[in-house]
């Protein structure tokens, strides 16, 4: 439902038809929803505000009740049936209390039964084929259901168009249209495209993009969470009253929704110009070359700068060529109301090795403030808001031409504590970091992978495997680093903390434990082992850390305690 909402092609068919009734389409589906709990509930602060004179959202019912809905059209039952027929019982009865507490407000209801499980075209993911007896004995039950509460029902499992995914599960971008044509079908509504469709369509989409920044956003913990005194925001009002100015927004782009539908003029999408920003004029380059205190042999010099679209640049790796690949963000520290994201990734070149970038070409741009990148299988992961993505250039200009979305159900409660600080560790597993206020919910082939609170992340792309590990601060609360040994050990470092060693706690588990730290409480950020022949004997062997609170990069090495370690 959450990509179905974001193609927009369902509500665009539907409101063709309905374009006299003006109808609106509000969606509250979140990654991994189940009947036994859902997103836009159990997300923490949501039902009831951490402080009780700012309220909540309440429970499914309120929050319907909030938006007006008449009807409800929901999708459960793929989730629920990888745990097996063992828990059909107890599907049947919750889904069956939800769809009562919506008959019993008055609304229609319609159910749409999951598509069946397909076999990807990757070897090396798990063939969910296997798990489609299993399946349909949830759709059995959903259309019981459906009998039993007299509601409409839209078959998607026994009818299925093939090749609908690329990892077994999820309906791709390009397969979207397929899917949302025929549920329009099976309610009896013709899904001619007319030649307005796609204006329509584009409306849409820019409608629910506006919707998700009002219902499902980003910093929901300074909202309505522990954080909710602090002001976080770029202009003068409080990010409450930011936030609020996204309602007349959307009551706008539904008026041109439905001025197209009704084959009316497109007065555009009306988004506020592009914030462009820039050095201050005032920087002197050699004074600030000049304070730094580096130590014997070494020299900084700057590499590269705004002039080469640097602004406030969050991440950097390499590539096998000695490219330089840059996160940047505007975007930061949330979207402006109305706005739409376009932070980038930068490559930078020094081609004449003198120490400086020649060249810059944005790799990819369009995204939302990438916390972390890594370099791998030809291409960039890139870590955005709530999204993994796989950046490839298929033709060699530069620019990424290939995007996926790899998972998507990350958690953003605090945009300056989503996934962050991706690194390869030494049996190619790509790990990162995730920080308090932010709850992750991920539908992969495997399962659903939650992390609650702050924790790490390791995943195998290939495989799309994906495990959580000290979480609900088990480690380091805000973890702004990974780095790795010769011998594979782990070590992350905490924004408001210390330095921990990760290597005792790399599985997941419920019997949590704080692990002591093994650094001093500071403000880190970046963490790498230093083992370049380049560098002088002393250092090697040594781990570099970014102090920001102390403006400082400092240098540490390990020495044996016990079973652990202990800085020194």
């Amino acid at each position: 439902m959450v990509y179905l909402q974001k193609a927009g092609y369902l509500e665009s068919i539907l409101t063709q038809q309905f374009a006299d009734a003006a109808p609106k389409f509000r969606d509250l589906a979140w990654e991994a929803d189940t009947v036994f709990q859902q997103g836009t509930v159990i997300e923490r602060w949501r039902e009831h505000a951490h402080f009780d004179e700012d309220g909540g959202l309440g429970n499914l019912n309120d929050q319907l009740n909030r938006i007006g809905a008449t009807v409800v059209i929901s999708q459960f039952g793929q989730s629920e049936s990888l745990e097996g027929p063992e828990s059909l019982e107890a599907f049947s009865k919750a889904y069956s209390a939800l769809i009562q507490s919506w008959l019993t407000n008055g609304r229609k209801v319609v159910l749409l039964t999951p598509n069946p499980f397909e076999t990807s075209d990757n070897p090396h993911l798990p063939d969910l084929t296997q798990h489609n007896p299993v399946l349909a004995k949830y759709v059995e039950v959903t259309k019981q259901l459906a009998r039993q509460h007299q509601v409409i029902l839209v078959d998607l499992f026994d009818h299925p168009a093939n090749n609908l995914t690329s990892n077994g599960r999820h309906v791709t971008p390009e397969s979207q249209e397929t899917v949302e044509k025929r549920i329009a079908d099976q309610l009896g509504i013709p899904s001619h495209t007319p030649d307005t469709f796609k204006a329509l369509r584009e409306a849409v989409v820019e409608k629910h993009r506006l919707w998700l920044n009002y219902w499902r956003p980003s910093n929901w913990k300074l909202l309505f969470g522990d954080d909710a005194r602090r002001q976080f925001t770029k202009g003068p009002l409080t990010l409450r009253e930011e936030w609020q100015t996204l309602l007349p927004l959307i009551a706008k782009a539904e008026e041109r929704i439905h001025s197209i539908a009704r084959r009316g003029t497109d007065p555009g999408h009306n988004r506020p110009p592009k914030e462009i920003l820039h050095g201050d004029p005032q920087a002197d380059i050699e004074q600030e070359l000049a304070a730094f205190t580096v130590p014997e042999g070494f020299k900084v010099n700057l590499f590269a700068s705004e002039k080469q679209g640097l602004t406030s640049p969050l991440n950097l790796r390499w590539d096998p060529s000695g490219r330089m690949y840059v996160t940047v963000t505007t975007t930061y520290p949330h979207v402006f109301p109305g706005d739409l994201p376009d932070d980038k990734i930068i490559a930078l070149e020094d081609k004449n090795h003198d120490g400086v970038a020649d060249a810059a070409t944005v790799f990819a741009d369009g995204l939302n403030i990438p916390t972390g990148i890594e370099w791998g299988n030809g291409g960039v992961y890139a870590g955005q808001n709530t999204e993994i993505l796989f950046l490839k250039d298929t033709d060699g200009d530069g620019h990424a031409d290939e995007r996926r979305v790899l998972l998507s159900g990350f958690g953003d409660g605090d945009s300056h504590q989503t996934i962050n600080s991706f690194i390869w560790s030494p049996d190619g597993q790509l790990y990162f970091g995730h920080g308090d206020g932010c709850e992750s919910r991920v539908e992969t082939p495997w399962g659903t992978s939650s992390l609650f609170n702050a924790g790490y992340y390791k995943l195998r792309p290939n495989r799309l495997h994906l495990v959580p590990f000290l979480e609900a601060h088990m480690g380091p609360g805000n973890p702004w680093g990974i780095g790795f040994d010769p011998w594979g050990q782990s070590f992350g470092v905490d924004g408001a903390g210390g330095v921990s060693w990760l290597g005792p706690a790399q599985v997941s588990t419920t019997h949590r434990r704080r692990f002591p730290r093994i650094g001093d409480p500071g403000g880190y950020c970046g963490i790498a082992y230093l083992n370049g022949r380049h560098l002088p004997d002393h250092m090697r062997g040594n781990f570099l850390i970014g102090d920001y609170k102390a403006n400082r990069v400092g240098r540490f090495s390990l020495s044996d305690q016990d079973s652990g370690f202990e800085l020194s």
